[in-house]
């Protein structure tokens, strides 16, 4: 009999890092441990109309509440959960959020004569979180970085039940080059002014920089914050070296086509999980600047091997750095770069994956 894993969580967008890494972590169990299924249950929250299409040959459903009042929804959601695991007979649990993981351990105490291992995954900095002590109801905790590792201690995890898997990188054959005249800064995700993308910040101190620069920002947000930002950018008078390109459902591809050559990529954010796209513009050779945000960039950024972090907010430091790119200073090679995050690519990845599981299904 296979071990049959179910991946709770509230809906989720679609177009996400996290869909990016719970899809990767499918696979390659799917690949290469064949004796376990893994399955999505989305606990259906209201006037949210996620994207599927990330779920392509990956069994999900949908639990659905009309209670208004929020603790008998969520045991409402357990309800219809405990039926799901007996069904099924589920041999762990994996819950993307707080909530998400207050609901399954109601669900799973509910199954008698059977323990189920609950695994709590965030996605996100646990500091400030919305009910972060839900979390402590878990078994086990997977960390996305050793920033989400330490939080989970401080919140009273023994360590001894933290697996520190980071996310998984497709390790990329292709360089995506640097430009030989004008420096194209790169950004890729979503798109907020303030916390905790902080893009008012990155645009503050690029105006502060001499000479030929551009910047293409590759992702979405909310067309009020797109709007005040391209007023703050004709405020700051750049507006003219900022490209837009909105969101692509194939980012990478679309930078080497449209784009094609890039000098290096920028994260200002005030606080991280695991920054995915600063890491696989790591995987094509680009040199990476972020600001030492918890959590994530500390265990990506290697100063001058493959890219630099400074404090954030520090704005002097950041224009420094950036001014010192656009007067050519010598980078590390490109496959160099490549080659320093190669704990994060996929067959270190899945040896974390594996052992953990080794332990939790035993």
């Amino acid at each position: 009999m296979p071990n049959k894993i179910l991946i709770t969580s509230y809906n989720i967008s679609g177009f996400g890092g996290m869909e990016t890494v719970c899809r990767e972590f499918i696979l390659l169990l799917k690949q290469r441990r064949p004796d376990i299924t893994v399955s999505f249950v989305f606990f259906n929250a209201k006037q949210t109309q996620p994207n599927d299409d990330w779920l392509d040959n990956i069994k999900y459903s949908r639990l659905y509440s009309n209670i208004k009042n929020g603790k008998l929804r969520r045991i409402h959601y357990a309800l219809q959960l405990r039926q799901l695991l007996s069904e099924q007979k589920i041999n762990a649990i994996i819950a993307l959020d707080s909530i998400a993981c207050y609901n399954s351990n109601i669900s799973r105490k509910l199954i008698l004569g059977r323990q189920i291992p609950l695994i709590s995954w965030p996605h996100f900095a646990i500091n400030g979180s919305y009910k972060k002590e839900y979390l402590l109801k878990a078994d086990y905790h997977y960390a996305i970085s050793s920033g989400i590792a330490r939080q989970l201690v401080a919140l009273g995890v023994d360590e001894n039940n933290i697996f520190t898997l980071f996310n998984p990188i497709k390790k990329q054959d292709i360089v995506i080059p640097r430009p030989k005249e004008k420096t194209i800064f790169l950004y890729v995700g979503r798109i907020l002014a303030k916390e905790p993308k902080q893009f008012a910040f990155l645009f503050t101190g690029l105006a502060n920089v001499s000479d030929d620069w551009q910047l293409n920002i590759v992702g979405s947000g909310e067309e009020n914050e797109i709007n005040e930002l391209k007023l703050l950018a004709k405020k700051l008078n750049i507006a003219d070296k900022i490209n837009w390109h909105a969101w692509q459902p194939e980012a990478w591809s679309y930078i080497q086509k449209k784009i094609t050559a890039i000098s290096a990529f920028l994260l200002t954010s005030n606080t991280e999980g695991f920054p995915m796209a600063l890491a696989e513009a790591i995987s094509y050779g680009i040199y990476a600047i972020s600001s030492d945000c918890p959590a994530g960039p500390e265990d990506i950024i290697k100063n001058d091997i493959n890219g630099e972090l400074f404090p954030v907010n520090d704005l002097p430091c950041f224009v420094n750095i950036l001014q010192s790119i656009v007067d050519n200073k010598t980078l590390p090679s490109q496959v160099s770069i490549k080659n320093s995050i190669s704990n994060f690519y996929e067959d270190s990845y899945f040896d974390r994956v594996n052992s953990s599981l080794k332990k939790i299904l035993a």
